[in-house]
């Protein structure tokens, strides 16, 4: 464990870290709308590593608030050279439950769109379940902020806690992502079809913006888009690329 403790702060301090970004369609004018920021890891001797492979590690290590203000940043950024260039394209980011809890979350916001001159709008924050209910109390405080600044929160991965809908309750989101696990079954399983229905449905009669990930074929995308939801991503539009692959900017 303390040899990946400091092979994470030599690859944060060392610029190791990267983000690829995996665009989102809005499934009304099928136009790219925003891209969701995914963090990689460039490691030396073991080529491009996921989240999977060292992020926990990076948690336990304390380095969770200092590598989600790197991710943060860079993808602020990446909005402002986007705007620059005359694309109009916001990011999703992810925060972890550290990030969530951080006293200084919404200082830190603030600071960042102000110096990169964005508008807070096209800023996302997405959020897990599991990660939201860490700190409840700290957690829904600090989404009414964010949102109080014009910013969006997603809560992600919806339909896999046992207790998905009591938080839509608690939680002020505006955007829920569907799993990628029933976009996955939709062509095959009629009580998936059901379900992702059921779940656009209550989505649209409490407010919220529906967005599908792990969107893999063209039936998926003519299935959802039939459903009414309202934007999706997945390989089948393009996995998560650099941003300079962006089928966007093609």
């Amino acid at each position: 464990m303390q040899g990946m403790t400091e092979e994470l702060r030599h690859a944060l301090d060392a610029g190791e870290f990267v983000l690829h970004y995996q665009p989102k369609m809005n499934l009304v004018t099928h136009r790219f709308i925003a891209a969701e920021a995914l963090l990689r890891w460039q490691h030396p001797h073991r080529g491009l590593l996921l989240p999977s492979e060292f992020l926990e590690a990076a948690e336990q290590a304390g380095l969770a608030v200092p590598l989600g203000r790197w991710v943060l940043e860079t993808a602020v950024q990446q909005i402002a050279d986007w705007t620059a260039k005359g694309l109009d394209l916001g990011v999703c980011v992810n925060f972890s439950p550290p990030e969530l809890s951080n006293p200084a979350l919404l200082d830190h916001l603030d600071e960042v769109t102000t110096r990169f001159g964005i508008d807070p709008e096209k800023v996302n924050v997405e959020m897990t379940e599991s990660a939201a209910v860490t700190d409840l109390e700290t957690t829904v405080d600090h989404v009414l902020g964010i949102r109080r600044r014009g910013m969006h929160v997603t809560l992600d991965d919806f339909g896999t806690g046992y207790s998905s809908l009591t938080w839509l309750q608690r939680l002020p989101v505006d955007m829920l992502k569907i799993d990628q696990s029933f976009t996955r079954r939709l062509g095959d399983h009629p009580q998936t079809y059901a379900i992702v229905d059921a779940v656009i449905r209550l989505s649209h009669a409490l407010g919220l913006v529906t967005i599908a990930e792990g969107v893999e074929t063209a039936q998926h995308l003519a299935q959802l888009a039939e459903l009414g939801c309202d934007s999706a991503q997945g390989y089948y539009l393009s996995p998560p690329v650099p941003a300079a692959q962006l089928p966007v900017l093609v």
